[in-house]
This record gives structure tokens, C-alpha cells and sequence, in this order.
């Protein structure tokens, strides 16, 4: 993820990179434990990119939730696992909650208008008339 400060002019200050190496850890570009995070010590699976993930969940018979799970509890509890994974899906659905509720324009310079409410409006209306029609939604 690459964050900039901007000056009120536009006008680049500083910019910056991280990265995820998972464990809920980052790091800065350039930092050697970015080079190193490939495949940390201790991990049952590892993997550096979707082509090697599904082959450790062929070669060991795992579906990808199964090795994960394997993977971040060589970290940390599978109860601490757990309770991490339930903070993100809370704040994920708040922030979907958040996006059908509010009316207006987006944020940003191009005013772009929120469609979220309306089509939740559609979609919650529509789906006590026709409850199979949701799935036309997702799929």
C-alpha cells in the first residue's frame, strides 16, 4: 500500500510503501524483513503467490480456509485466530452498513453520486416479494 502527503496544491511531500507479510504485520518497503517475510519460520504451508497457495492445498489436501488457518496458528492461538478474524468481518460489515445508509455524493472531486442505497432499497424490496431473486444479486 503506497501512502502520499500532498500538499493543498497537489504537490507530492512524502511517500511511502508497506506490505502486508502477514500475522496482521507490515513493513516498509526496502526493509529487510520485507525481503525476509516470504516464507517466516515456522509455517506449515507456505506460499508466495496464488499458483503455490493452490498447490500446497492440492499437495496436502486442504481446501485455502484450512491452510490458513494452519498458518496463522503457528502464530497465534486458533482462539486469537479467530477473534481477529471476527473484529475484520465486524468492521467490514460496518463499513457496508455505512455505505447503504448514507445518501449524497462520494467523497472526491468528480461527485460522484452513492448508488448503494438505492440498490439496497431495490434489493431489501423486491426480496419479500421474490425472496429467490436475491440470488441474481451475487451471482
Amino acid at each position: 500500500m503506497r501512502f502520499t502527503a500532498a500538499a493543498a496544491s497537489g504537490t507530492p511531500l512524502c511517500e511511502q510503501e508497506y506490505y502486508s507479510i502477514g500475522g496482521g504485520f507490515i513493513v516498509r518497503a526496502g526493509d529487510d524483513r520485507a525481503r525476509d517475510a516470504s516464507a517466516p519460520a515456522g509455517i506449515p504451508y507456505p506460499f508466495s503467490n496464488a499458483r503455490e497457495l493452490l498447490s500446497q492445498c492440492r499437495d496436502n489436501g486442504l481446501e485455502i480456509f484450512e491452510l490458513m488457518l494452519a498458518n496463522e496458528c503457528a502464530r497465534s492461538s486458533e482462539a486469537s485466530v479467530r477473534a481477529g478474524l471476527e473484529r475484520i468481518w465486524n468492521v467490514m460489515q460496518a463499513c457496508v452498513e455505512r455505505g447503504f445508509r448514507q445518501n449524497g455524493v462520494l467523497p472526491g472531486p468528480l461527485k460522484v453520486r452513492r448508488r448503494a442505497p438505492k440498490l439496497y432499497r431495490q434489493l431489501t424490496e423486491s426480496a419479500t416479494a421474490r425472496p429467490l431473486e436475491a440470488l441474481d444479486w451475487v451471482d
